[in-house]
């Protein structure tokens, strides 16, 4: 039998649960939304530098020229260490440490409607 982290049969209703709450868990980040809309939009795999460059300028509201490398370095190192881990243990990203690149895997389209509830308010909310 299986069991859950407090000892209680798993099921499929408590699976789900958990998935939810890993979804949830994954996209209470900004950045973590900033990178999964960013690699959506891309048909190939992306430079990690790239995505950093994105998430920066994404959270300074500016765009990328005008960006401090200071600013990218910070999240990217975010992304290697914190970020890229928890969306490759939901198989969203598919990450090439050799060529330093990443790209959405299809398991993205499950959190789509979530991820676009999430950007449309944040839209809103800047007008």
């Amino acid at each position: 039998m299986v069991t859950d982290s407090y000892g209680n049969p798993e099921t499929d209703e408590n699976a789900q649960e958990q998935y939810l709450d890993l979804i949830f868990d994954v996209l209470a980040s900004k950045s973590r939304q900033y990178a999964l809309a960013y690699l959506r939009s891309c048909s190939h795999p992306v430079e990690i530098a790239d995505v950093a460059a994105e998430i920066a300028a994404q959270k300074q509201q500016t765009s990328r020229s005008e960006l401090p490398e200071n600013l990218i370095e910070r999240e990217y190192i975010a992304l290697l260490h914190k970020h890229l881990p928890k969306l490759k243990q939901l198989n969203f990203v598919y990450y090439r440490r050799d060529q330093s690149t990443i790209s959405c895997t299809t398991a993205i389209q499950s959190i789509e409607p979530f991820l676009e509830l999430i950007l449309t308010k944040e839209q809103k909310s800047e007008s």
